[in-house]
């Protein structure tokens, strides 16, 4: 298998989306056409080298934004041949150029649309929450129900413990990681029948609430949900649809808390698309000219 084939296999194998894939061999194409031109090994890039690419970019008048992407798709290039043993450092993890790509929420799930989710997904798993998979159908049915409604990402999911569910209090509690700081959430009343019936099925000697892969949990979930609704896209995309929709009815520092943001720059990223989008609709249906 020659290097652009193993390169598409690894990236197959880490799970990106096709048209995710396509881009990221794109990018690493244009890169080899002017590395050959340059006379230069791709595999031994030097750090001077890749900053004669990068003002070869620039004076193509490319925009900085783009730029980054760029440099964000080869540094995925370079992280792969230091998995296969070729190179022992990452080079373009040494490169930091200003103006990084703000994220914007494309098609984001209002309240309504993400209770309709949760719902139909009840709804779905209900034969099999009933058989003899019931373990695992209840347990998706709530790692949804706190992404839904407590905005939970998928790195917090195994480190829940049952005794962060506090269903008498109607609250739970949501552990920090190294992306998110710790915060206690109230729960919903009709998440809460779901997981009470989902803790009478535990074992009294399971530490861990959702004792799986997290991660192969969450991917299946999402797979199921696309078939229910094609418009979610992945995990990030529910997570950002609940900020979105915390900003319209909380100030930023309460949503900073609710989605355990450690710097308000990251809840700002939001309410700045929500300024936008209010901006655009003024100037849509009440244009000054």
């Amino acid at each position: 298998m020659d290097r652009n084939n193993a390169y598409e296999a690894w990236l197959k194998k880490n799970r990106y989306a096709a048209s995710t894939m396509q881009e990221h061999i794109a990018t690493l194409q244009r890169f080899i056409t002017w590395a050959e031109g340059e006379v230069m090994e791709v595999d031994e890039i030097t750090y001077q080298e890749l900053l004669a690419y990068i003002q070869y970019e620039q004076s193509k008048g490319l925009q900085q934004s783009t730029l980054v992407l760029r440099l964000q798709s080869l540094k995925l290039y370079y992280d792969f041949l230091k998995v296969e043993g070729v190179i022992d450092k990452n080079p373009v993890r040494k490169v930091h150029l200003k103006g990084g790509v703000q994220k914007v929420v494309v098609n984001p799930l209002d309240e309504a649309a993400l209770e309709k989710l949760y719902a139909d997904y009840e709804q779905l798993k209900e034969p099999a929450c009933n058989g003899k998979h019931a373990l695992s159908a209840r347990r998706n049915v709530a790692i949804l129900g706190l992404m839904v409604f407590q905005g939970v990402h998928s790195g917090e999911i195994s480190s829940f413990e049952p005794k962060f569910l506090q269903l008498r209090e109607g609250r739970v509690s949501i552990n920090g990681t190294k992306r998110s700081n710790e915060r206690v959430l109230p729960l919903t009343a009709r998440q809460m029948i779901g997981l009470h019936s989902y803790l009478e099925l535990l074992p009294p000697e399971q530490e861990k609430l959702f004792d799986c892969n997290a991660r192969n949990a969450v991917y299946t979930i999402m797979d199921e949900l696309k078939g229910i609704n094609p418009v979610v896209q992945n995990a990030a995309h529910i997570r950002s649809s609940v900020i979105l929709n915390w900003l319209r009815k909380h100030n930023k520092r309460q949503v900073q808390y609710m989605a355990g943001h450690k710097y308000i720059t990251s809840t700002e990223h939001y309410e700045q698309q929500e300024l936008t989008k209010l901006t655009s609709q003024l100037e849509r249906y009440h244009p000054l000219s």
